[in-house]
C-alpha cells in the first residue's frame, strides 16, 4: 500500500485534480484505489499551500456524487444480465432484491446517508444494492449530495488538520472503513445462514395432525 500510495501522490502532485477523480470514481465502484488515503494527502498538501481547500472540497465532492451516481447506473444497467448468468440462484437473487427494494423504500434515504458518513465504507454496497433494486434515482440521489459533502469534507479536513503527519491519520481512516466493510459483510453472511437454516428448520419440523371433533 506504501509503494501504491506514493505513486499515487506522485501523480497528483505532477497531474493533479485528474488523478484524484479517477481514484475516487475507481473507489466508488468498489475497487480498491486508495481514494481515502489520497484525499486525506490532498487535504495536508492544501494545509502546506499547495492546493486551495476550498476548491479541492469542490472537485471531491463532485467525484464523489459522480462515482455513486456511476456506481448506481452500472449496476442498475447491468445487474438483470448478470442475474440472468446464475440461473441456479436467480429465484434466490430475484427474493433478496425484492425484500431489499422493501428495505430501501422504507429506510433508504437514512441508509444511503449515513453509508457516505459516518459509515463510508458501506457506500460502494450500497450503490450497488441500490442499482439493482432500481431505487428511485432522485431518492438516491438526494441522501448522496449531501453525505458526499460531509464526507469528502471530512477526509479534506482530516489531512489538513494533521498536516505532515497525514499518513498516520490516513491509515487510521482507511483501516477503520475496511473494518466497516468487514464487519458488514460477516453481518450479512450470518443472517442470510441463518435465514436458510430457519427455512431448513420450519420445512422439515413436523406439523402436528388435525384431531378428529368427537360429536
Amino acid at each position: 500500500m506504501d509503494s501504491m500510495l506514493d505513486t499515487l501522490v506522485t501523480y497528483f502532485l505532477i497531474y493533479g485534480i485528474p488523478v484524484l477523480g479517477i481514484s475516487i470514481i475507481i473507489g466508488s465502484n468498489a475497487i480498491p484505489s486508495g481514494a481515502i488515503l489520497l484525499a486525506v494527502a490532498a487535504g495536508a498538501f492544501a494545509y502546506a499551500g499547495d492546493f486551495i481547500f476550498w476548491q479541492l472540497l469542490l472537485w471531491v465532492w463532485f467525484f464523489n456524487v459522480l462515482g455513486d451516481s456511476s456506481s448506481y447506473w452500472l449496476w442498475r444497467a447491468f445487474g438483470p444480465a448478470i442475474r440472468e448468468k446464475f440461473l441456479a440462484s436467480r429465484h434466490y437473487l430475484a427474493l433478496s432484491l425484492r425484500q431489499a427494494a422493501e428495505y430501501l423504500e422504507k429506510y433508504g434515504l437514512a441508509s444511503i446517508f449515513i453509508s457516505r458518513f459516518p459509515l463510508a465504507g458501506l457506500g460502494p454496497p450500497m450503490n450497488i444494492l441500490s442499482g439493482l433494486s432500481s431505487y428511485h434515482y432522485p431518492r438516491f440521489m438526494l441522501a448522496v449530495v449531501p453525505g458526499d459533502l460531509i464526507y469528502s469534507a471530512f477526509t479534506l479536513g482530516v489531512g489538513y488538520w494533521f498536516g505532515d503527519a497525514w499518513r498516520a491519520a490516513g491509515s487510521t481512516l482507511n483501516q477503520y472503513s475496511q473494518l466497516i466493510s468487514a464487519v458488514t459483510a460477516l453481518v450479512v453472511v450470518l443472517w442470510l445462514l441463518f435465514t436458510q437454516v430457519r427455512k431448513q428448520y420450519v420445512r422439515l419440523k413436523p406439523h402436528p395432525k388435525p384431531t378428529a371433533s368427537k360429536n
